[in-house]
């Protein structure tokens, strides 16, 4: 999925993200995609994504603005752990059969995203077998952003939906 391959705790929290896109069962369903590796494909990093080129659903993942060290005190020692946030944009395009009510087509979009993001939350912190790791742990996830694309580009580019949320992550425990 990357070309240089995540090292340290902030370019893995995104890998992480990444993957726990790619195990979403309504992702996969909603990308036609049989697996987490065929999922792997509408899984894009903000550097590496053509728009023009990708076919909704896709979802960017991105570092996000905050990342740091928490001192966490205890016993005879005291530890840094990381902690930052991860940015995850999805968009999914609206069935024509709900282009005639925005209220369909933002209930269309927002079973999806809820969907989704609910089944990543449902997985931090869980082990994740396929590398003998966990999963990243979510502190905290909050939709930043919420709509849909100008009704003036529907004709070229359809009409969709766009959420981005904000996942701040750390092991604090």
């Amino acid at each position: 999925m990357l070309a240089v391959e995540p090292e340290g705790p902030f370019s893995e929290a995104v890998a992480k993200i990444a993957r726990m896109v790619t195990l979403s069962s309504r992702f996969q369903q909603q990308t036609n995609s049989v697996s987490d590796v065929e999922a792997e494909k509408h899984v894009h990093f903000k550097k590496a994504f053509a728009r023009e080129e990708a076919k909704r659903p896709y979802a960017i993942v991105r570092l996000g603005q905050t990342f740091g060290y928490r001192k966490i005190s205890g016993g005879a020692s005291d530890v840094f752990v990381p902690f930052g946030t991860v940015d995850l944009h999805i968009e999914i395009d609206t069935p024509s059969e709900h282009w005639n009510s925005k209220l369909q087509a933002e209930m269309y979009a927002g079973n999806f995203f809820g969907v989704v993001m609910n089944e990543i939350v449902c997985l931090s912190g869980a082990d994740d077998g396929a590398d003998d790791s966990s999963h990243l742990v979510l502190q905290d996830v909050q939709s930043v952003d919420f709509g849909e694309n100008p009704e003036d580009t529907w004709p070229t580019m359809g009409r969709f939906y766009r959420m981005l949320f904000q996942l701040t992550w750390g092991n604090f425990q």
